[in-house]
């Protein structure tokens, strides 16, 4: 590995790294102590940039990766994925239940992994419910970028559906859209 590749990995992992400490150690656990914060529209905004650079970061380590040449590819990109997000998530979506932060419908919607497609998220699970759609269509989308067209017309798809979409069974959450771009622009990047 060159000089250049390993400055770059670690940089990548200070700002990862630093992204998930500030949401989690400050952004979340205030939400829950007596000094919630999360009003000031400074401090908001600052949000939004900080969880749009984690998704810009996923989406780039995912692009990283050349293609996925077989469903063996695949499933051992979705087993590490969610052998490392889901179990926890699960958990506190029924941990949400449990202690009354959440309604019982929006915790089993979310354990299924729906709640991104019925704006009935967790209220600070809905980031990992977002990344883990995220991560279902990642494949795909790493496939479909040798296409450029047909790869920004099916990105343009997701948005416009989720957008324009007025469906009875389903509604997008819009921070999907908020941090979609930023991840799907990073994988054809790369």
């Amino acid at each position: 590995m060159s000089k250049t590749n390993r400055k770059n990995d670690i940089l990548i992992d200070f700002m990862r790294g630093f992204s998930i400490l500030y949401i989690v150690g400050y952004w979340h656990l205030l939400d829950y102590t007596a000094f919630y914060v999360s009003q000031d529209p400074w401090i908001t905004r600052l949000t939004v940039i900080i969880l749009g650079l984690f998704m810009l970061i996923s989406g780039y380590l995912i692009g990283l990766r050349r293609s996925f040449l077989s469903y063996t590819d695949v499933f051992e990109f979705y087993k590490a994925r969610f052998l490392r997000i889901y179990p926890p998530y699960a958990i506190s979506s029924l941990l949400f239940w449990a202690t009354g932060l959440g309604s019982q419908l929006s915790a089993l919607k979310s354990i299924a992994l729906i709640s991104v497609f019925s704006f009935s998220s967790l209220r600070t699970l809905w980031f990992i419910a977002v990344l883990v759609v995220f991560y279902i269509i990642a494949p795909l989308m790493v496939g479909l970028r040798r296409y450029k067209v047909v790869y920004a017309l099916f990105s343009l798809g997701i948005i416009v559906l989720g957008l324009f979409g007025n469906f009875r069974l389903f509604t997008f959450d819009p921070r999907f859209f908020l941090y979609f771009f930023a991840f799907c622009s990073r994988i054809i990047y790369c």
